[in-house]
């Protein structure tokens, strides 16, 4: 999931990762004027695309 803050005083990208078990998010990355955060490995981020959750 992505969030863009673009509120005054507030501004950035969020980049959360979610899990439809679980009732929380994990930020895994932000962008506030400078890149912070783990980020995904090629192998998580490969995982994830070969696994597309089916829409419900």
């Amino acid at each position: 999931m992505v969030i863009y803050r673009n509120l005054d005083g507030d501004y950035g990208t969020d980049y959360l990762l979610t899990h439809p078990g679980r009732s929380y998010v994990e930020r895994i990355a932000s962008w506030d004027g400078d890149f912070s955060g783990t980020g995904l490995t090629w192998v998580e981020l490969i995982r994830i695309a070969d696994s597309p959750l089916s829409g419900s």
